[in-house]
């Protein structure tokens, strides 16, 4: 990567397994908890013909199998009817859970872990612009971005975010990254300036939190944008 490469945002492409376990509307129950089992995974997505995803059976849409409800008729609540139906289910389409959250391979892992976050999923099938499943990124993946090193993070500082995103030289900052924690210390021109250096660098993949200790020469956070003047 070049300098002028950084900061390049990671995406779930750069994340996510390809190697998926999959399984048709019509697989049994014994099938898929076998498979399940076997590869030690907690969900199997479900596609049609066509290598579409319909749906997402996981360890949870099994459970209601074991843990058999009591009679239909005495329970009130929505979650406790879909509860009875999967239990009654034999075959994924009865099982599964759907619609699908999913994301696309070039979608940034930041837009993926709050997707993930919204609807409260484990897992997101990767699909491409046809809707066919092309890999899954699961909570595990996405927390892979901070695993980035230290070193590399300082880099998309320094060669990234200061000359190409602020205009400002590399030395003019001091910066400074330990276990994802970044410390920036120096002085630039305005108050603005260093307060959307902070927010860009925290905003940077793997980084855990800023300490902003840079100084301004002018505090520019009271002073009015330009206004633009038309002549008539």
């Amino acid at each position: 990567m070049t300098a002028h490469d950084r900061p390049r945002r990671l995406t779930v492409a750069d994340v996510m397994t390809t190697d998926v376990i999959t399984v048709t509307e019509t697989a049994t129950f014994h099938e898929m908890s076998e498979l399940m089992q076997r590869h030690r995974i907690s969900a199997l997505p479900v596609v049609d013909l066509a290598g579409c995803v319909i749906g997402v059976v996981s360890e949870v849409d099994l459970m209601p199998k074991e843990a058999t409800p009591p009679t239909l008729h005495l329970w009130p609540r929505r979650s406790e009817f879909v509860e009875h139906l999967k239990a009654e289910g034999i075959v994924a389409r009865d099982v599964m859970s759907a619609p699908v959250v999913r994301a696309s391979a070039s979608e940034k892992l930041a837009i993926a872990a709050r997707r993930m976050l919204d609807h409260n999923v484990g897992r997101l099938p990767v699909v491409d612009v046809h809707g066919r499943l092309i890999g899954v990124a699961s909570r595990r993946d996405v927390l892979r971005v901070f695993q980035r090193s230290d070193d590399d993070i300082r880099r998309d500082i320094v060669e990234g975010v200061m000359p190409h995103w602020l205009g400002i030289g590399r030395d003019t900052v001091d910066v400074s990254v330990a276990g994802g924690m970044v410390l920036l210390r120096g002085g630039v021109e305005r108050r603005s300036e260093a307060e959307t250096m902070g927010h860009l660098v925290a905003g940077l993949d793997g980084v855990v939190a800023v300490d902003n200790q840079l100084r301004w020469e002018f505090d520019d956070s009271h002073v009015a944008p330009p206004v633009e003047m038309h002549v008539r």
